[in-house]
């Protein structure tokens, strides 16, 4: 299915956007050029500052069911993790039975190839006719953008649209709102949308990006979408206030986990004690893929290791292999996710996350059957 753009943009002369450094210490509540008109219905203070979760000591939105909740808000949307209060007021487009699948990308170090497995997966799903939505969860470091290759100063929305029109609708692209961008690069146009992460620091700043802010729009976009992929920054020690107060949440109900994981001995062991921590925080491994990621050479003995590791913990579901040409044309705005080095991986996933075998079944490429068909990484769990 076509991920076109839903909705209909009010014809306007006037090119209002959102300053991408300056802030107001009341952020006017602008007409984005990209926004769509908001429900009537829609509470008009859903993301002022003075409720965004910025100071837990003001509200604590901790994802352990009623424990430090203050705001009733917050409480519904918490009550059923992922669930927005703001959406559902206004109507969905599908029903929640059939709201689209939330698969959320992270690993336990940077540089594992996150942002290229998010986007790899989305265009995956795209080419199988499947409508997709990518959201930017990296406030830290939303790389995005540049693998998309949408310069920063293009006028194009954000996630922190969201909060400064509104409206959750307000933060999302699609093909037809980026497409230029790319064609005048010499890039084709994938098909799925975009909700990009914060322009500038100050935006990335939880008052403007907070845990509300995006479960709105990850909730949205699961009423548009069949797939919904969710790019996150890494894994830490300490779990950042999108990790409490949303992934988590979002973990322990339905949402997959796509654990990346290089061949570094940091890498795997990071990864292994994230992945220890989110069990204790009561998510299952049932839903958790590990992917190992850009291996040189990866061999049998590579596959126990992992399985070793990990047990108990997720899946082994693949690899992708380390390719010098595929990683420099994803650096120059390429996107090939039928390219051999990546491809059985991505399918394995998809065909996880959506039960469309029929989609995603790996071509046998090989001489050797079965056989070479496990060693690229087909069909693992």
């Amino acid at each position: 299915m076509s991920m076109r753009d839903p909705y209909t943009r009010p014809a306007s002369t006037d090119d209002t956007t959102v300053s991408a450094d300056v802030i107001p210490d009341e952020p006017a509540r602008v007409t984005s050029p990209y926004a769509r008109p908001a429900a009537t219905d829609q509470p008009a203070d859903r993301s002022d500052p003075e409720s965004s979760p910025s100071d837990e000591s003001v509200i604590r939105l901790d994802h352990r069911l009623g424990s430090g909740i203050t705001d009733p808000a917050d409480a519904a949307m918490y009550r059923r993790p992922g669930t927005s209060v703001a959406v559902e007021r206004r109507g969905n487009r599908r029903s929640r039975a059939e709201r689209g699948e939330l698969v959320i990308v992270s690993s336990g170090r940077g540089g594992g190839g996150k942002s290229t497995t998010a986007l790899g997966l989305a265009d995956k799903a795209a080419k199988a006719e499947l409508s997709c939505i990518v959201i930017d969860a990296n406030r830290g470091q939303p790389d995005v953008r540049i693998y998309m290759a949408i310069p920063r100063s293009a006028p194009v929305p954000t996630i922190y649209d969201a909060h400064a029109t509104q409206d959750v609708t307000a933060a999302f692209m699609f093909p037809g709102d980026y497409a230029t961008y790319r064609s005048t690069q010499g890039l084709n146009t994938p098909d799925f949308g975009l909700v990009l992460g914060p322009r500038s620091a100050q935006q990335a700043d939880q008052k403007y990006s907070s845990p509300r802010i995006y479960g709105d729009v990850i909730d949205h976009a699961r009423t548009l979408a069949d797939v919904v992929i969710v790019d996150t920054q890494m894994m830490e020690q300490e779990p950042s206030d999108l990790w409490r107060h949303l992934f988590i949440p979002l973990l322990r109900a339905d949402a997959w986990l796509v654990a990346v994981t290089d061949d570094s001995p940091p890498g795997r062991s990071n990864l292994e004690e994230r992945l220890r921590g989110l069990r204790e925080d009561g998510v299952e491994s049932g839903r958790t893929m590990v992917l190992a990621s850009h291996y040189a050479a990866y061999t049998d003995r590579d596959e126990a290791q992992l399985n070793q590791i990990y047990s108990g913990l997720g899946s082994v579901i693949g690899h992708t292999d380390y390719d010098e040409k595929y990683r420099q044309m994803t650096h120059d705005g390429h996107l090939d996710s039928s390219n051999p080095a990546v491809s059985p991986a991505l399918n394995a996933i998809l065909s996880r996350v959506t039960g469309r075998i029929d989609l995603f079944t790996e071509p046998d490429r090989s001489r050797n059957g079965l056989l070479g068909r496990i060693r690229r990484g087909k069909g693992r769990s």
